[in-house]
């Protein structure tokens, strides 16, 4: 959400909440989503200008446990920030309306297992809808699976970033937007040569600028959710 979206009295504060986290690096697109509804609930709010408790005890005690949490964390953050400068900020404590954040469980692969994930990888199924969804997304999670790389990592990727001679991927603005170099080994670079000959024969006259793993149409960027599916399949 743009700053300038923002309407209630409480707009310059969240704006420049929002630009000092940006300037540290963080994307924070989810939660300017979540600021902009902060804001549209500060608009009947008779406290103005100020955080206050009620107008968090509304903004936390919406949705599952799970984005509760998260809520909280923002709105922590939010007032601590504001705090500095406006003594009447309520700072909600860590666990406010028994808000906390559920640790996962990690799980991590046996080499065992790994290696039948990677076969499952292939038998992705492919449906009508989407007729090259095996192909594109049992790739990426094995280039996942190989590399580490994140799953946005992976979407972003274009076409003009994996130099398949070097065996290098390129990964542009990745976490806190910084850039690096991913090496692949040779067996990687073999499966996405064959995977880039197979796409351009479903897919005429791809362009550098293309995403390299695409979504049904073959040339824009697939989507993280659809592939978080597919991961979720193989296992």
């Amino acid at each position: 959400m743009k700053a300038s979206t923002f309407g209630s009295p409480l707009a310059a504060h969240l704006a420049s909440f929002l630009s000092h986290k940006r300037s540290l690096g963080a994307t924070y697109r989810n939660e300017s989503w979540l600021l902009g509804e902060l804001d549209r609930l500060a608009m009947g709010e008779a406290a103005g200008a100020v955080v206050d408790e009620s107008l968090v005890r509304r903004f936390v005690s919406v949705g599952t446990r799970g984005s509760r949490s998260h809520r909280l964390t923002l709105v922590r953050q939010l007032a601590r920030f504001l705090a500095v400068e406006e003594s009447r900020t309520f700072v909600p404590p860590r666990r406010f309306l028994g808000a906390c954040r559920l640790k996962p469980v990690v799980r991590v692969l046996s080499r065992q297992e790994a290696g039948q994930f990677f076969e499952a990888c292939g038998r992705l199924p492919t449906p009508a809808r989407s007729p090259r969804r095996g192909l594109i997304h049992g790739t990426a999670l094995r280039t996942l699976l190989l590399t580490g790389m994140r799953r946005g990592e992976v979407v972003a990727l274009k076409e003009q970033d994996a130099d398949l001679d070097a065996g290098v991927l390129l990964i542009r603005c990745g976490k806190f937007g910084k850039s690096r170099f991913v090496p692949i080994a040779a067996d990687l670079v073999d499966l996405l040569r064959g995977y880039r000959d197979t796409l351009r024969l479903h897919v005429p006259g791809r362009t550098q600028s293309d995403a390299f793993f695409p979504g049904p149409d073959g040339r824009r960027a697939g989507c993280p959710t659809c592939l978080y599916r597919s991961f979720r399949e193989v296992l």
